[in-house]
Formats: C-alpha cells, structure tokens, sequence
C-alpha cells in the first residue's frame, strides 16, 4: 500500500510552526529555524563522508532487510510443514518480538563487531513480522482451492504458482512494506548506541557531542527524506514482483 502524498499546503504550514518555535527560542543551539537547517544540510551533501554514511548503514540495513525476508519465508513454510518446527521456532520469535532493540544492540556490541549491528537488528526487527504473516497466510489457505488443485491432479510446480502464491502474497507484500520502515528506524537508532564506522548514527552522536545542532536537525532531515525514497523504492520493487505473480493465470 502506497504512502499518501502530502499536500503542499501542510507542508508549508508545519515548516511555518516550526520557524515560529525557533523565533520563540531564540537560539539555535536549541531548535535550529528551518532555513538554517536546510543551509546545513546543502552543505553535508557536499561532502564525500555524508554519502558514504548513507551508503553504508542503507547497505547493511537493506542486506538485513532481504536476509529476513528470505529466512521468514523459508522457515515459516518449514513450521506449517513441521508442527515441531513450528514449536522449536516460537520462543525464538517471541523474544525477537518483545525484547528492546537497546538490549539487542548491547548483546550484538559483546558478542560482534559493531559494522554487523544494522544488519542484525534489521533482521530482527523484519523476521518476526514476515515469518507471523507468511505463516498466517498458508494456515488460511482456502481448503476448496487446494481441493481443486487435487481434483486436477496439478503438479507441485503447478499448485504453488497458480493456487498457493496468489493467496500468501497480499500477506506477505503488507509485512514487507512496514518491515521497511521498521528496519530503517531501528537501524538506525541501533548505530547511535553503537557508533559503528562511516554510519549515519556515528555522524548524529558526533553532531550531538560538539552540541551542533544545526547539524542534528539536517541530518534528521536528511534520514526522513532517505527513509521516504528507501520505502518508496523497495516497495515499487516488491508492489512490482507480487503484481507480476498475482497476473498469472490458468494459462500455463
């Protein structure tokens, strides 16, 4: 489901409450106006560390993102298919799902290097969302599908393309497109604790340690214009690949 388009107007509007709390304050140590913000931002664009920040934590963020999208799909079949599986899995994702990503990040800082950190907690934080959904799904399969598909004597092949997939991807596309922006923030708050090299969260801790602020706000700017394109591309992306297998029809 594609994000809404915000109007012109509600843009403009909170950018002029916004230089209306920094007249008010009156210093921007403390809350930067907008065009300071933006004058800051022009000029980190400028230089070689800003994009290799962003390439890096967007690297590791999206190789965690595919990696448990991958393993959620594999091993939630492998729970329908299994019970025991199903019940060795559950604790395991139970505590994916309610521990806090601080405490995760603390563990990962003990046990591994921080570059590993947005990668694992972006595993951590998708996994659980696409393996409750993808299992769902195929325990909701519509038994009269599966019973035709029987009466046909369709191949395996034949069956998961054109009887199964149809039902899990609507599941699967919903888990995926929040998972994006779930692994995004939690990434990223991940780096601020543990400060890995050339990332997004060292550049926020170190602006915030010289107490630039200026610097603090155009690089949050600058994560929620990242994170509005990182959604919007791998959303486009997965819309495109669920849309081409819902297309196909009894052709084959």
């Amino acid at each position: 489901m594609a994000s809404k388009k915000i109007p012109l107007w509600v843009i403009v509007f909170w950018l002029a409450v916004w230089q209306v709390v920094s007249m008010v304050v009156g210093y921007s140590i403390l809350c930067p106006s907008p065009w300071l913000t933006l004058t800051k931002l022009w000029g980190l664009v400028g230089q070689a560390s800003f994009w290799l920040s962003i390439a890096t934590t967007l690297g590791r963020i999206s190789t965690g993102f595919l990696t448990a999208t991958a393993t959620a799909v594999v091993v939630a079949v492998l729970s329908h298919l299994s019970k025991p599986v199903g019940e060795l899995l559950s604790p395991l994702i139970l505590v994916f799902k309610s521990v806090p990503v601080a405490s995760f990040t603390i563990l990962i800082l003990i046990w591994f290097s921080s570059s590993y950190l947005a990668i694992i907690i972006a595993f951590i934080m998708v996994m659980p969302l696409v393996y409750s959904n993808v299992l769902t799904a195929i325990e909701q399969l519509d038994p009269d599908l599966n019973q035709m598909a029987t009466l046909f004597n369709l191949t395996s092949y034949t069956k998961i393309r054109y009887v199964l997939l149809p039902q899990i991807i609507p599941y699967f596309r919903s888990a995926c497109l929040v998972g994006l922006g779930m692994s995004f923030k939690a990434g990223i708050a991940a780096e601020l604790i543990g400060l890995p090299k050339n990332s997004i969260g060292e550049q926020l801790y170190a602006a915030k340690l010289y107490l630039d602020t200026p610097s603090v706000f155009a690089w949050t700017v600058a994560i929620v214009i990242l994170c509005f394109w990182y959604e919007k591309l791998f959303a486009t992306a997965i819309t495109w690949l669920c849309n081409r297998l819902e297309k196909v029809r009894w052709t084959a």
